[in-house]
């Protein structure tokens, strides 16, 4: 996976660390590789799980209800 220095940059602040955000800005490359650059990423306190997308935590739990229903029938009241 690679990721920019922006996207480590803008979490690192959203998180609201901005002299740890300053001294990624400055002192990481454009582009970072994962997993071989992991140790640069954990070096400003960010895991690579941090950046991994737009999937929605679920906490660990699974989208689906305990019976295993998909959340949209739930919703839409269908059973």
């Amino acid at each position: 996976m690679r990721v920019s220095k922006q996207q480590v940059v803008e979490f690192i602040r959203e998180r609201g660390d901005g002299d740890r955000a300053d001294r990624a800005e400055s002192e990481l490359p454009d582009h970072l590789d994962l997993p071989a650059d992991e140790a640069k990423l954990l070096g400003y306190g960010v895991s690579p799980i941090d950046l991994a997308g737009d999937e929605p935590d679920h906490g660990g739990a699974s989208p689906r209800g305990e019976s295993g229903e998909a959340a949209e029938s739930r919703l839409s009241g269908s059973n």
